[in-house]
C-alpha cells in the first residue's frame, strides 16, 4: 500500500496540490499517533499554503495548547483544520492530504481518527481532498 501512496505523492508534489502526508508505521508509534499526525499535517499545510499559516498564526494559541495538552483529537482537528481552512478562499488547485497505513495505527488512535472522518470530514472545505490507504482491517 505504501507503494500505491508514493506515486500520487510524487504527482501531487509536481502539480503543487500536495498539502501534506503521513505514513503510519506500527513500529513507530510517534508517527502513527493521532495528535502527532494532526500536528505534522498542519505543519505541512502551513508550508504549502501561506494563507493557512497566516490564519493559523492569528488564532488563539491557548485553545490550541489546551487541545494538545488534553490530547483531544477533536478539539485539535477543529483548531488546526476545520476553523482555519474554512476561513480561506478556495485555492487555485485542490489540495490533497495523503495518509497511508491506517491499519498500522494503534486501535485507540484509529478509532479516534475514524470518528473524526465520520463526524467532521464534511465540515472541511470541498477543495480539500484525502487519499487514505489501509489493509483490510477486521476488528
Amino acid at each position: 500500500k505504501t507503494i500505491i501512496s508514493s506515486k500520487p505523492l510524487e504527482i501531487l508534489k509536481v502539480k503543487k496540490s500536495l498539502g501534506g502526508w503521513n505514513f503510519c508505521r506500527h513500529n513507530n508509534p510517534a508517527q502513527s499517533n493521532i495528535i502527532a499526525m494532526l500536528d505534522c499535517l498542519s505543519g505541512m499545510i502551513r508550508s504549502a499554503l501561506p494563507v493557512y499559516a497566516e490564519i493559523l498564526s492569528s488564532e488563539n494559541f491557548s485553545i490550541l495548547e489546551k487541545a494538545r495538552a488534553a490530547k483531544d483529537p477533536v478539539a485539535l482537528f477543529k483548531t488546526l483544520f476545520q476553523l482555519p481552512l474554512n476561513k480561506m478562499k478556495k485555492p487555485l488547485k485542490p489540495i490533497i492530504l495523503i495518509i497511508d497505513g491506517l491499519d498500522e495505527m494503534q486501535n485507540s488512535d484509529l478509532d479516534n481518527f475514524l470518528i473524526l472522518l465520520r463526524d467532521y470530514i464534511a465540515k472541511l472545505p470541498s477543495w480539500l481532498g484525502l487519499f487514505l490507504t489501509s489493509r483490510r482491517y477486521e476488528k
